[in-house]
């Protein structure tokens, strides 16, 4: 599985891509892509925002991790790279809320 950052690529488009290839690769099928993303909602302020963003990455580490536990072996590397990015984010999201508040 080609794990290759590309510099324009966006943070969420990269992991949904790598699992959409996992899909693809355990299935013999390409994921339907129904094109309904949630609508932005714009925060009431920079900091709640911020702690929207922190809880959203967190949340999905959650999944990602029950995604890990039960995947095939020759997928945990990809989920698990997945994951960390998801831990970087949370991070920064943090750092961000702590310097702001």
């Amino acid at each position: 599985m080609d794990l290759t950052h590309t510099p324009h690529m966006s943070l969420m488009s990269l992991s949904r891509s790598l699992f959409r290839q996992i899909y693809t690769q355990l299935t013999g099928q390409r994921p339907s892509i129904s094109g309904q993303e949630e609508p932005f909602q714009k925060p009431a302020s920079y900091l709640e925002g911020i702690e929207k963003a922190l809880m959203g990455e967190l949340k999905a580490f959650e999944k990602y991790r029950v995604i890990y536990k039960y995947i095939p072996v020759q997928f945990r590397d990809t989920v698990f790279e997945i994951m960390t990015d998801k831990m970087k984010h949370a991070s920064y999201y943090n750092w961000l809320y702590a310097k702001n508040k």
